[in-house]
């Protein structure tokens, strides 16, 4: 501070300084906020005309507070504001206003203080010169975060279309590569699901993304065959470590078995049990399950069968597959219930509670992995209902 002080104090010259640009086009104001020196911007706006400084583009026609927007600087940008009220309108060489800029960098700090003050309401559902409002760059981007506190700000509108005639909604479709495998904490599936949830609109003619062929970029055959092999190798070390888990505790059943020299010799000693039936029934599906996705991944691994067959064989394994994992941990949770009885009953809820907990992700996400191409299966609470949000009174 105390050597732009002296700068300025250059005698007629000094504060001329402020307003001349470098082959950027940006001004000392711009790198003050660049590197968030909020002390260097209050001594520039006190020394300068603040509406004639801070409205100085650089070369990309960003002005300083959309720099302070886009380096996460709140400070500076209520500073900003504060001087000068309107400066907000401000847009970009590409038509962007402050929160474009700040869900482009996926800057959550930003978007949550402009999503939370109603002085910017005028910004949350502007277009830039595309037609992309700040959804569709957060939808297009792959931001959960971002896009959940715009869709909880009320009056943020999901039907906007761009000028290619794309909702946000589009953007996150598209964003899902026909031919990849996703996990159900991918960026891009949880926007989807969030958008989904709201009952976002689709413009695509209601044809179902897989048949969309001209709107997405496809890999080419040697990158999909690729990333389908690893997926085969995953797949196949997963579920043989189920299936063999499943094996064993069919034969090491909880309780052990009746002696030799009582009636039902060899028998589980708790088969009459509720739990016990449960536990052979849970451990019964994961073998099966889990043996089956062993048996389709090793065909969607031989190079000989037609690719379409290998894609079919692994989708069916990624949907079995889940399910055997699901069935070992209640067959775990079953288990461990028959072991404990009725000695610790605080110990059995809290065993079925991180079994339970454990089993959530997978019903209120997407498919733990599941293809890009074809239909993505449904989060529970998109099967079931749609969230409305409630307007502020």
């Amino acid at each position: 501070v105390e050597m732009a002080e002296a700068i300025l104090s250059w005698g007629p010259e000094g504060p001329t300084l402020l307003t001349r640009a470098d082959s950027s086009g940006s001004t000392p104001l711009h790198f003050a906020v660049l590197y968030g020196r909020l002390d260097v911007v209050v001594l520039f706006l006190d020394g300068h005309a603040s509406l004639g400084l801070a409205s100085i583009s650089d070369g990309n026609g960003s002005f300083p507070l959309h720099i302070a927007a886009m380096v996460e600087q709140t400070r500076i940008m209520e500073e900003l504001v504060h001087r000068i009220p309107d400066c907000y309108e401000m847009v970009d060489g590409k038509g962007r206003n402050i929160l474009h800029c700040a869900v482009e960098h996926g800057r959550e700090t930003v978007v949550r203080h402009i999503c939370r003050n109603d002085k910017f309401s005028m910004l949350w559902n502007a277009t830039d010169s595309g037609g992309n409002t700040p959804l569709h760059l957060a939808a297009h981007h792959g931001y959960p975060k971002i896009v959940i506190l715009l869709l909880k700000t009320t009056s943020v509108e999901t039907s906007i279309t761009n000028n290619d005639g794309l909702t946000a909604m589009d953007l996150a479709i598209r964003a899902i590569v026909p031919g990849r495998m996703y996990y159900f904490q991918d960026p891009h599936i949880i926007v989807r699901s969030c958008l989904g949830w709201l009952g976002a609109a689709i413009t695509l003619d209601g044809v179902h993304p897989l048949y969309l062929r001209n709107v997405y970029d496809k890999p080419t055959r040697e990158e999909a065959s690729h990333e389908q092999d690893m997926m085969t190798e995953s797949g196949i070390i997963g579920s043989v470590l189920i299936a063999t888990m499943a094996f064993g505790a069919a034969f090491t059943v909880p309780g052990g078995f009746v002696a030799d020299d009582h009636g039902h010799a060899g028998t589980a000693t708790l088969a009459r049990r509720f739990a016990f039936r449960a536990f052979v029934v849970s451990d019964t599906m994961a073998f099966l399950c889990s043996l089956t996705a062993t048996c389709f991944l090793i065909y969607g691994g031989v190079r000989e069968i037609p690719r379409a067959h290998r894609y079919l064989y692994n989708l069916l394994a990624s949907g079995l597959v889940p399910v055997g994992a699901q069935c070992m941990i209640a067959a775990f949770a079953f288990g461990f219930h028959l072991i404990l009885g009725s000695v610790n009953r605080w110990l059995i809820v809290l065993v079925y509670t991180l079994s339970l907990a454990s089993l959530l992700p997978w019903h209120l996400g997407s498919v733990p992995f599941g293809a890009g191409e074809g239909d993505m299966a449904s989060s529970w609470m998109e099967r079931t209902y749609q969230h409305t949000r409630v307007p502020k009174s």
